[in-house]
């Protein structure tokens, strides 16, 4: 519902700031010809993707200046990634993901102040800097053109858009840091584990502290969700698969469905139906056997073999998702995934021989 409500507010703001710029404009004489808008809409088109670039190189340049270093950063699927001492290009779709700058953040200690203001408000500073800048060159220099302000407007609400506290966004992680200190210290562990596996840690190699959830912050908070993700995926890193089970089990019971880590869930969930055997009433999402992310081709390649009962194309399936590791940033999610594929493997190779 919430997508619902900000949809109406964004186009109600761009409609408001549309017909704010562009009024003066014909009040003072200067004529908006069709051919206007139509250049208009192009520039409007084209400044999204720059825009989004902005605000990821706001995160970048802003963190940078807070201690952090540069991880990744990714305009759609195009994506630069930290390797060792190299900065390698990748490509990589993830649904839902249009840009993203990725920092490793300095040490977290107890008694002193954790950055995190100007990283997390980088990218709207950022975008405000720019929008503002435009529209002051175009008065310096009297400019009066709809296309340079179209530009500008849409610079204006992509940082208010991110400023809005929902779900994941910068303005609700900000928020929340703010208020609330263990806020931080799940900011962190968040930075730092997606940092450390980045660059090859295994779940099972991550320090414990990581799986620490303060009991201030509400459990239906996407970061504490992360540790719960992150404590269920350690234990499968383990091959402790009856403790993974049991906490897959409490996860499944308390997770809205509405909530931002509910498609993750219902895919863990499949995996586990698969692997012990639940076969029966299996509710299946078309999307889950057509996607092409590793956890995606984890489910194709066990529901062929449990469900379809199809060993060839479970091996192809499995042979496909190991070949892709050249467009995956998380190294040790993928030796993870590849455990699981492998065991596959050998579980048919198995049967094979004793049919």
């Amino acid at each position: 519902m919430w997508k619902y409500h900000v949809l109406i507010c964004s186009l109600f703001m761009m409609v408001g700031a549309f017909i704010g710029f562009s009024l003066p404009m014909y009040i003072s004489g200067v004529t908006i010809t069709p051919l206007d808008l139509v250049i208009a809409l192009i520039v409007a088109v084209i400044s999204i993707p720059i825009h989004v670039l902005i605000h990821e190189a706001g995160h970048l340049l802003f963190g940078k200046l807070s201690g952090y270093r540069f991880l990744s950063f990714r305009l759609f699927s195009y994506m630069w990634v930290m390797d060792g001492e190299r900065i390698r290009f990748k490509r990589l779709t993830t649904p839902g993901i249009i840009g993203q700058c990725l920092m490793i953040p300095p040490p977290f200690k107890e008694g002193e102040a954790f950055p995190y203001r100007l990283y997390l408000a980088g990218g709207v500073l950022l975008n405000v800097l720019v929008s503002i800048g435009v529209v002051g060159l175009s008065l310096i220099f009297n400019i009066q053109s709809l296309s340079i302000l179209i530009a500008a407007t849409l610079g204006a609400f992509i940082a208010c858009l991110n400023l809005i506290p929902i779900s994941i966004s910068d303005g609700a992680t900000l928020k929340k840091c703010i208020k609330n200190h263990d806020m931080r210290w799940l900011l962190y562990v968040q930075l730092r584990v997606n940092a450390e596996m980045t660059q090859g840690k295994r779940y099972a190699e991550l320090d414990p502290r990581f799986l620490n959830r303060p009991m201030s912050i509400d459990h239906d908070d996407p970061f504490q969700w992360f540790i719960k993700f992150l404590t269920y995926y350690i234990e499968l890193d383990k091959g402790a698969y009856e403790t993974a089970w049991i906490q897959l089990k409490d996860m499944w019971d308390q997770l809205d469905t509405k909530h931002f880590y509910h498609p993750s869930l219902k895919k863990e969930w499949l995996f586990y139906r698969l692997m012990t055997n639940q076969l029966d009433q299996l509710n299946v999402e078309q999307s889950f056997l057509t996607g092409k992310q590793l956890i995606d081709r984890r489910l194709q390649a066990w529901y062929q073999w449990k469900v379809e009962k199809n060993a060839k194309g479970a091996l192809a399936t499995c042979e496909k998702a190991l070949q892709e590791t050249i467009y995956h940033t998380n190294k040790g999610h993928f030796k993870v995934e590849a455990q699981f594929i492998n065991e596959l493997k050998a579980d048919i190779a198995h049967t094979s021989q004793i049919g």
